[in-house]
């Protein structure tokens, strides 16, 4: 009876692993894939393109203060 329970929990063990092997194949697989496709982007491109979505979401913050500015004035006139 106890060999019958330690084949067992062999069996399941060696699912386990076989299981836990497959699936770290495929994450291997695809992060290999992530990095081809990550190759591709031109890295001093992305500092350029954050430093002018700074500069974008600094000038929407202007034109809101202006926004607001222009609605206080506008509500003093009435």
């Amino acid at each position: 009876m106890a060999d019958g329970t330690i084949d067992r929990l062999q069996i399941e063990i060696s699912a386990d692993a076989n299981s836990a092997s497959d699936s770290l194949s495929k994450l291997e697989k695809r992060l290999e894939e992530l990095k081809k496709s990550l190759s591709g982007i031109n890295s001093p491109n992305l500092g350029e393109l954050s430093n002018e979505s700074k500069k974008t979401i600094s000038d929407f913050n202007k034109i809101s203060d202006s926004v607001s500015q222009l609605e206080k004035n506008l509500a003093s006139l009435f």
